[in-house]
């Protein structure tokens, strides 16, 4: 399947637009304090001579003093950002050109726009973001087990958790659109599985990330192997930040609803 996301092209093709503009305002700005005219160089072979032509037709030029260089520093930064300005006004137009093609037909269209008895013939390359997240979620895998003395804590989706906490946690993540899988077993290279709290589908790249929550802090046996965990993660390629987010609480500092939001906006949106 080939995974299409257009808004993420659009962003970073905006990024290098801005990146150009702010190049560009720079530039334009250090060009107006330059002085008229254009500078000639004569190579002597053992020196060189400057000369300041002040006019287009000017051939010789005013020849330009050793106690007077900055004037030849000035005129030939000037021809630099003459015709770097135009190479980013032209990259510049050329960017927003295609910002313009990607919002302007999405492939997905081309499949849905077939009849329904000849979609079910055909096996579309493109899959729109709702059939992703459906077949992303539609992984049929090895749940861990509850001890039958165990609490039994749901989610507003009537999902089984084993914290009031998951429990806090899986709403926010359900309210806030964020598609997720509980408990979903992750290989490690040393030979052993672990089973994340939560793996969640950052649909605006399709990337997964891992959300593992500590909710025990304040016991020392805990968070020895709370640190163990992290590192474990580390080693396997999952990084704080990147694809790897790691929440904490304890007795004294329980889960705060404002902090979660405020995570999934910035790793999960």
């Amino acid at each position: 399947m080939i995974n299409e996301n257009y808004d993420e092209l659009a962003e970073l093709i905006q990024s290098r637009i801005n990146e150009l503009t702010n190049l560009l305002q720079l530039t334009e700005n250090r060009l107006k304090k330059t002085p008229p005219g254009s500078l000639r160089i004569s190579n002597r072979g053992r020196y060189v001579q400057y000369y300041h032509l002040s006019s287009p037709g000017d051939k010789h030029g005013k020849y330009i003093k050793k106690s007077e260089k900055q004037k030849a520093i000035l005129l030939a930064q000037k021809e630099y950002d003459q015709k770097l300005i135009n190479e980013i006004r032209l990259e510049i137009r050329k960017l927003q050109e295609t910002v313009t093609l990607c919002n302007t037909r999405n492939l997905t269209v081309i499949y849905n726009e077939l009849h329904p008895l000849k979609q079910e013939l055909v096996q579309p390359f493109i899959t729109s973001t709702p059939e992703y997240i459906e077949h992303w979620l539609d992984d049929n895998y090895e749940h861990l087990g509850f001890d039958p003395n165990a609490a039994e804590i749901y989610t507003d989706a009537g999902e089984r958790v084993r914290s009031k906490s998951e429990v806090i946690i899986a709403n926010k993540l359900h309210s806030m659109g964020i598609p997720y899988k509980y408990e979903y077993p992750i290989h490690f290279s040393q030979g052993y599985y672990v089973h994340a709290d939560f793996v969640c589908l950052r649909v605006k790249d399709r990337k997964e990330i891992i959300w593992e929550h500590f909710g025990m802090m304040n016991d020392d046996g805990y968070e020895k192997n709370t640190v163990k965990k992290i590192n474990d993660y580390q080693r396997n390629g999952f990084l704080q930040g990147k694809n790897f987010i790691a929440t904490f609480e304890s007795l004294e500092r329980p889960i705060n609803i404002k902090d979660l939001e405020t995570v999934i906006k910035e790793y999960l949106l």
